[in-house]
């Protein structure tokens, strides 16, 4: 789930690999689009509310025009994800993969996948420094990274 800056709507993802969007003080869904092949697992929003960023478990990642209800660009990850998220401030759309890798992927340009290796297990969850300049890592190895 994730709540757009201005407070009004809420999107949500899932199983059924459907995204929705719901107007929070109607309590109604107003759009709803089946978004992937497999369950979304994790929805992120850039801090500006205009990119909605979803991911599924069939690795891939999709960047949403949110105003606009249309896909801008996807992604695919070398393993399955288990989240994705972006940086606070929206450079780097950065994902957590059954590989034991935490990738990341400039927002804007999109040139190549960064990967950060370390951890011996999948990494589950993964969040940025408020200034965006660090990642931390958590996986099934019991580490944090």
């Amino acid at each position: 789930l994730v709540i757009t800056p201005d407070g009004k709507e809420l999107v949500s993802g899932c199983f059924d690999a459907m995204i929705k969007i719901w107007n929070l003080q109607e309590r109604k869904e107003i759009w709803s689009i089946s978004a992937h092949t497999n369950c979304v697992i994790s929805l992120s929003l850039t801090t500006d509310g205009e990119h909605l960023i979803s991911s599924a478990t069939d690795g891939i990642i999709k960047v949403w025009n949110l105003p606009h209800r249309a896909v801008e660009y996807s992604l695919r990850n070398p393993s399955n994800l288990l989240k994705a998220t972006i940086s606070p401030d929206n450079s780097q759309i950065i994902c957590a993969g059954s590989d034991n890798s935490v990738s990341g992927w400039s927002f804007r340009t999109i040139p190549k996948m960064t990967r950060l290796q370390g951890h011996t297990h999948p990494v589950v969850d993964l969040d940025t420094t408020p200034d965006g300049k660090k990642i931390v890592s958590a996986s099934y190895d019991n580490s944090i990274r």
